[in-house]
């Protein structure tokens, strides 16, 4: 499946939540993907089709409590940073699973 916003929501579908394994809910992805778009809108980034690592890397520290977009990384109490860290291990994993399905 190519990245995608639907593949993001699937995966985080899929995913386990770090605090207590519960797993996402739909308003948390609904709300996740809300974040996204707002860190798109605010920096100008066409944020869905982001799949660079060392820029999603970047970004992310960017967009951290100390970095140089703090407050957009804020947006709904921390939700669009949180989002961003789940984009980048969403990224990461479907970018070695489309690598390794290419070399084998």
């Amino acid at each position: 499946m190519p990245i995608s916003q639907d593949g993001y929501r699937q995966f985080l579908i899929k995913s386990v939540k770090e605090q207590g394994g519960a797993r996402f809910t739909q308003g948390t992805i609904d709300s996740y993907c809300t974040g996204l778009n707002h860190i798109a809108n605010q920096l100008n980034l066409a944020i869905w089709q982001r799949t660079d690592s060392a820029r999603l890397e970047q970004l992310l520290a960017d967009c951290s409590p100390n970095g140089q977009h703090a407050t957009v990384g804020r947006y709904s109490k921390g939700t669009a940073f949180n989002a961003l860290k789940q984009w980048v291990q969403y990224v990461k994993k479907e970018g070695t699973q489309i690598w390794l399905s290419a070399t084998c």
